[in-house]
């Protein structure tokens, strides 16, 4: 059993991806499978790896540049998955180091993720069950491997949610965050101002925004918030 099977075991992203209409179809000419890279190549993604702290937990596979749309994005247990056309025969520059610790800071939060529901609870977000999102919100939303194991969280009674914006032809690319009010059923553009109040969410994108676990990713890698130690830090500050 290769380090895909073993994650499908673990989490049936593609299974969930391919028994949704959108979702399938979003991936219909990716190709996600296990890829090669040049040994110089190789060699500098080890050395950037090297340099994070919290990957050494962390194991790396090298996907087809087609895989997922080539975004990169995590699996259980604790695998990070790189398109090929990411990792070049070169130092690797400052972004795609922080892609290497936006990355790490997600296998943390699965791995952690009784840490990091603790924090979001302190923080004000509170954990949803799935049957409280409406069906047809739940068809057009884009399944995110990196959030797969606790998709819905609410702020001030608001979820957010990533909605495909093309309903005819998705893309993974093309998703908006929507915020679903629990109370009344609407469907807002704009977050809470209550977060961007907070903020948490101020300055940040549709993208950082579609989930607790992304906003905190971008913004602990952007900070460079690279160790466990530094993560638990940063979590009682929330």
């Amino acid at each position: 059993m290769d380090v895909l099977q073993l994650a499908e075991s673990l989490d049936s992203y593609r299974t969930k991806c391919r028994k949704s209409p959108m979702n399938a179809a979003a991936r219909v000419n990716d190709e996600y499978e296990l890829d090669r890279i040049s040994n110089t190549a190789a060699s500098f993604l080890q050395q950037a790896a090297a340099e994070i702290p919290l990957l050494s937990s962390c194991e790396i596979a090298i996907l087809d540049s087609s895989a997922d749309g080539g975004l990169p994005h995590t699996r259980p247990p604790k695998l990070i998955c790189l398109p090929a056309k990411l990792c070049k025969a070169e130092p690797a520059s400052d972004d795609f180091k922080t892609t290497l610790l936006h990355e790490g800071i997600h296998v943390h939060q699965r791995m952690y993720s009784h840490i990091w529901k603790k924090a979001l609870n302190a923080a004000g977000w509170k954990e949803i069950p799935r049957e409280k999102i409406p069906e047809e919100l739940v068809q057009k939303i884009r399944i995110n491997p990196d959030t797969l194991a606790s998709p819905y969280w609410a702020w001030d009674g608001q979820i957010p949610i990533p909605i495909f914006e093309n309903l005819i032809s998705p893309q993974l690319s093309g998703a908006r965050t929507e915020w679903y009010d629990l109370s009344t059923g609407a469907v807002f553009h704009k977050p809470p101002q209550s977060l961007l109040d907070s903020g948490s969410g101020s300055g940040s994108s549709s993208a950082e925004l579609e989930h607790p676990y992304e906003l905190y990713a971008y913004k602990f890698s952007k900070e460079g918030i690279d160790s466990h130690e530094k993560i638990l830090e940063a979590l009682e500050k929330l």
